[in-house]
């Protein structure tokens, strides 16, 4: 019975987390500020083309555990500061270049 008590909590909290980053990515269609900040991410979330990310001015991505600077990023034309610090990145790609709005990154 305990073993089925943890594996139904474990479920509750997937759902709770789905949809807490679902309301996230609504919230930053919006507004146009995402903050995945703290999410133990090693993947940038995919909204299934519900939401167009692409004007968001403000992203943060830190304290995470991504590689890489996620490529979904470079499509956010609008970008203008773009937070990553903590986490493992180790490339950032060419196409960041495009991203001419950008005037603050920090990938310490």
């Amino acid at each position: 019975m305990a073993v089925l008590t943890n594996m139904n909590l474990t479920s509750q909290s997937q759902v709770h987390l789905a949809r807490s980053l679902e309301r996230i990515l609504e919230e930053a269609h919006l507004s146009g500020e995402l903050n995945l900040s703290g999410r133990k991410l090693k993947d940038f979330p995919n909204s299934g083309g519900k939401y167009d990310l692409s004007d968001s001015v403000i992203v943060d991505l830190s304290k995470n555990r991504f590689i890489e600077l996620p490529l979904e990023i470079t499509n956010f034309w609008s970008l203008e500061r773009l937070s990553c610090h903590h986490n493992n990145i180790k490339s950032v790609p060419d196409s960041v270049l495009f991203l001419q709005s950008l005037i603050y990154l920090d990938l310490s």
